[in-house]
């Protein structure tokens, strides 16, 4: 998985998705659902344009979460 933003971010913008990252990843398995209640929160609290890029191994390309 790819995470990131779509466009340019302050720094503390980073650091506040990467702490609510690595706090929401810290104690689960990481798969799709989980990534995506993750980047859910980072979009609600720090930035909407926050990204990520999973490889879909049936479709072989990857997929947007969340969609613009």
């Amino acid at each position: 998985m790819i995470i990131g933003s779509s466009d340019a971010r302050y720094f503390d913008d980073y650091v506040a998705a990467w702490a609510l990252l690595y706090r929401g990843l810290n104690c689960k398995d990481i798969d799709i659902e989980a990534m995506q209640q993750v980047l859910d929160e980072i979009c609600a609290v720090v930035h909407g344009n926050f990204r990520y890029l999973g490889w879909d191994e049936e479709r072989e390309r990857y997929l947007l979460y969340p969609r613009r």
